[in-house]
């Protein structure tokens, strides 16, 4: 499995909002926040998402917290090059 760095996101995430025509976002998207992650219904389609793919998956809350790390690594980088 690749390991994506921090710089290979950021230049991703800058390329999609030049390609947009809109500046980088100073905050992390919605879908990646511990409110998002604290909704029940978002936490009910996890489970069910995780049920339905057999997965041995973590809960929400975790899988919100370490992509929002990385992103905020990713983000950081994006709005470096603008």
């Amino acid at each position: 499995m690749k390991v994506v760095t921090a710089d290979e996101l950021g230049v991703a995430i800058r390329h999609t909002f030049v390609r947009r025509g809109t500046p980088v976002p100073t905050t992390l998207p919605e879908g990646l926040t511990a409110s998002f992650a604290e909704e029940a219904d978002k936490r009910a389609q996890w489970k069910g998402f995780v049920r339905k793919s057999k997965l041995d998956a973590p809960p929400l809350a975790e899988v919100v917290a370490v992509a929002a790390e990385l992103a905020k690594g990713g983000f950081a980088v994006a709005r470096e090059e603008e």
